[in-house]
């Protein structure tokens, strides 16, 4: 399918500087080679604030360091031309929630790891000006763009329809009654205004000399999406007749542009700057990160779907060739050996043959023993010497959401988790290199913050403010 949303925004970069230590802490090896700090993964977030969806990125654990780039200054960050960073979310891998275990460290067990699929992809690239374009798309056309129908629409309501495959010839009939006023913007977003009272029922839409729009290819508008004028009245004609003749409106839409959609009354939001890290830790505090968010009703994934939802974050090099450069998923899952060098370039569908083809190799590769681990000591090099029931569990590196659950991980991850304490119970890695169980210290002896350094937003994009 077609990219459907995008967005040009100027990029918010007036604010400090810092380095970042996160989630996968700038652990790629080809970027570590290549010195490309701005292409590097720190983090992943999917978290909810009410009925929207928020997925964010965080980049360059350089930031204000002597290895920066020339273009980069304490006040100032420009994002990177040759490097896209995407979000993906698959909404279709089934999750069982029988191993206590992995529920603990995971968040729950993908039942078929090969089979995990992107069924959304947001990718956020940047021009020479430093700003801000993100579309949105769904590889799968079948599933068309979004997964929810309307319940209750009243006449007038001016309704917005995103699937794929429209024509100008597409017709829309709503309970059985067709819509005399309806255009086509592009071939994946349609504007009608209902032709009917009281309950909708589903809305299908036809082709009517090609037949190509199925009921599978038809995702219809949410009533997030739906605008309300109580009848048909002036200021809905007004609304209508300025959507299809606002010629930059539709070539806007048509080429993904979401303030074009913004405009017409889409819940979606996008942000990249600098803000303050939310990592919870000594490293992290007076320290700013390169941000990338982006906030969507949660419907528009749930809907009629699985309420469980699975998200990584990737990043891409114009001069690399690969499917991936980096990805970062669940936290800490590709920070250490051996995952750090066998999954970080690969599609989450492979970590877990990967990790497995590794451990069958003369002399294995083996992750190593699952706590509690001695001491708190990390033994060099890793303990391996276990059954296989007590090795780390091989898991692709991605965050598991289970939108019916309060949202804290190992269930997604919001701003506020204290990821290092959380994880350092099930990982020696983590236990011995950055926490100390006996005291609940940094091993350099500091104390650990239990909360962000600095007070986290109420708003869109929900960072606190960056460090002056």
């Amino acid at each position: 399918m077609s990219v459907l949303l995008g967005a040009t925004l100027a990029s918010a970069c007036t604010f400090g500087t810092g380095i970042a230590y996160a989630t996968d802490h700038g652990d790629t090896a080809i970027y570590n080679g290549e010195a490309r700090n701005d292409a590097r993964l720190t983090d992943f977030f999917t978290t909810n604030r009410g009925d929207k969806l928020v997925v964010v990125i965080d980049t360059n654990p350089t930031i204000g360091t002597a290895s920066q780039s020339p273009t980069q200054s304490q006040t100032t960050y420009y994002f990177p031309t040759d490097v896209t960073f995407k979000a993906h979310i698959d909404n279709h891998s089934k999750v069982s929630f029988d191993d206590p275990a992995r529920n603990a460290h995971y968040g729950g067990r993908i039942v078929d790891p090969a089979g995990i699929k992107e069924n959304f992809v947001f990718t956020f690239s940047f021009d020479n000006s430093n700003q801000l374009t993100t579309t949105m798309s769904s590889p799968d056309t079948e599933l068309g763009i979004s997964g929810f129908y309307p319940t209750t629409v009243l006449q007038g309501d001016l309704v917005y329809v995103l699937g794929s495959g429209f024509t100008a010839d597409t017709r829309v009939n709503v309970g059985g009654t067709l819509a005399l006023l309806s255009h086509t913007i592009s071939d994946n977003v349609l504007v009608f205004i209902a032709p009917f009272g009281s309950n909708s029922g589903a809305i299908t839409l036809r082709n009517p000399d090609t037949s190509t729009i199925t009921a599978q290819s038809i995702r219809s508008a949410s009533p997030l999406f739906v605008k309300s004028f109580q009848g048909i009245n002036k200021v809905a004609l007004e609304n209508y007749n300025n959507i299809i003749a606002n010629t930059a409106v539709t070539d806007a839409i048509k080429t993904g542009n979401v303030l074009a959609l913004a405009d017409i009354g889409l819940p979606v939001k996008t942000f990249a700057g600098l803000r303050d890290d939310p990592f919870i830790r000594t490293t992290a505090t007076g320290k700013n990160i390169a941000a990338m968010a982006l906030e969507m009703p949660q419907s528009l994934f749930t809907h009629g779907r699985q309420k469980v939802l699975i998200s990584w974050a990737a990043s891409g090099y114009d001069a690399i060739s690969g499917h991936f450069s980096d990805v970062a998923g669940g936290s800490f899952i590709s920070m250490f050996e051996p995952e750090k060098n066998l999954i970080n370039t690969l599609h989450p569908s492979q970590h877990v043959a990967a990790l497995e083809a590794a451990a069958q190799l003369s002399p294995p590769v083996l992750l190593p023993c699952q706590t509690p681990y001695q001491n708190g000591i990390v033994v060099a090099p890793f303990n391996t010497d276990c059954s296989e029931s007590e090795r780390m569990l091989k898991s692709p590196d991605v965050a598991i959401f289970d939108t019916t659950k309060p949202q804290s991980y190992p269930n997604g991850r919001a701003l506020t988790d204290d990821v290092v304490d959380l994880i350092a119970p099930y990982d020696p890695r983590v236990n011995g290199l950055l926490y100390n169980p006996t005291n609940g210290e940094n091993v350099n002896g500091s104390t650990s913050p239990t909360v962000n350094d600095v007070p986290l937003s109420d708003t869109f994009p929900y960072f606190g403010l960056p460090q002056p």
